[in-house]
């Protein structure tokens, strides 16, 4: 009976391994990381070279992604030289909640740091639905050719 019951378990577990496990297609992806910042939101920002994409990552955890246009790297063996336009969309209304409108909100990144420190400096500036600039801001950090997954 304990041979019985031992074959049967034996079968039982057998039968219920799978064949295969089905495996994501993950690709690692060259990015350009800015990090260490001494910025009171932003710990890290993350450009990537071959996809329309640039993510910030909060202080408190938080990551937002902008689609982005216009990359271009003018990187040599001494020097990062990198500027990209990151594209936002933000709903406005009249001040008293009516007419709310969707308008495109631009953010144009230029950074640049010696490829043998990575010491950036990062500027950022803001343009609003006329093209008009809405702030500038200056980060500094440490800069990084990076590849991870995505």
């Amino acid at each position: 009976m304990m041979k019985l019951f031992s074959l049967i378990f034996i079968f039982v577990t057998l039968a219920c391994e799978p064949d295969g496990y089905d495996v994501p297609e993950i690709d690692l992806v060259p990015v350009y990381s800015l990090s260490e910042t001494a910025n009171e939101e932003f710990s890290t920002v993350r450009i990537y070279q071959q996809k329309n994409l640039l993510t910030v990552s909060n202080k408190d955890g938080g990551i937002v992604a902008y689609q982005t246009k216009d990359y271009a790297d003018s990187s040599d063996d001494l020097n990062f030289n990198v500027s990209v336009v990151a594209l936002d969309s933000k709903m406005l209304s009249d001040g008293e909640g009516n007419n709310e409108n969707e308008v495109q909100i631009t953010y144009t990144y230029v950074l640049s740091a010696p490829v043998e420190t990575g010491e950036c400096v990062l500027t950022i500036t803001s343009y609003d639905e006329n093209s008009l600039v809405t702030g500038v801001q200056t980060i500094q950090g440490v800069l990084t050719d990076d590849e991870i997954y995505n």
